[in-house]
């Protein structure tokens, strides 16, 4: 039974750690890149442009012109 219980706890330690090996401290969002959503029943949409220092701008498009 010890054998077991030392078996199990080398587990959950060696499981821990890599688990915060992936958590890692790079802490980026890699999407940089022009997003767009449309939807064609009613002309709504948004254009999402992500730049690679992590700014952005969002346009909303509502079908309507002037």
């Amino acid at each position: 039974m010890k054998t077991i219980r030392a078996i199990l706890a080398v587990l959950f330690v060696f499981a821990m750690i890599l688990s915060l090996a992936g958590c890692g401290a790079k802490n980026e969002t890699s999407l940089p890149g022009t997003w767009e959503y449309s939807d064609t029943e009613n002309g709504l949409g948004a254009v999402y442009v992500l730049e690679d220092d992590g700014t952005g701008t969002y346009t909303m498009i509502t079908g309507e012109q002037e």
